[in-house]
């Protein structure tokens, strides 16, 4: 399911009026996808639905500002995003540079060839550690660059991409593991 621009428009301007069927449908369009996104960051589901709320909270209060020069779900997963990260700092989530890893560059390309459920490798995602698992969430789901990722987290665009390196060499690890089971 598609949502048209007029659709959001007309969205948008209810919600600006307070038309709580407006809400409900603006709500029940993009909170799925808001939610998995951060599920995926905080890798807790309680920390997910309660972050939820609170973006669709800041979402209603701050529809008057929004000016459109960025899509509606892009501004809506920005707000989840950002609330996922203050939460990560507010944990004291420890997002360390590696310092073992002279560089960081892709590893070698190598092909596994085996079946794995989508269930199975969300739940290896979700094993990550936590600066690890929300920089690959923000870099692969979210589409981030490591600049960006930096200034939301508050880290160094070298410390982002160490963590990439770290999520993907982990989870390379994992799924390793998991093909020869």
């Amino acid at each position: 399911m598609t949502i048209k621009s007029e659709e959001n428009n007309f969205l948008v301007e209810g919600c600006r009026k307070g038309d709580r069927n407006a809400q409900h449908a603006l709500y029940r369009f993009y909170s799925t996808q808001v939610f998995n996104t951060l599920l995926r960051m905080t890798g807790k589901r309680d920390d997910a639905e309660d972050l939820l709320q609170e973006t669709f909270i800041d979402v209603f209060g701050g529809l008057n500002n929004f000016r459109g020069d960025a899509k509606l779900s892009t501004w809506i997963q920005r707000i989840a995003i950002n609330k996922a990260a203050a939460l990560l700092r507010k944990k004291s989530i420890d997002l360390v540079a590696l310092k073992n890893i002279e560089s960081v560059q892709e590893p070698e390309k190598e092909i596994l060839f085996f079946s794995i459920s989508q269930d199975q490798l969300q739940k290896e995602i979700f094993h990550l550690p936590d600066g690890a698992r929300s920089v690959l969430t923000m870099f692969v789901f979210e589409g981030m660059s490591h600049i960006e990722i930096g200034n939301i987290l508050g880290i160094t665009e070298s410390t982002s991409k160490s963590q990439l390196f770290r999520a993907k060499k982990l989870l390379k690890e994992k799924l390793e593991k998991y093909a020869k089971n």
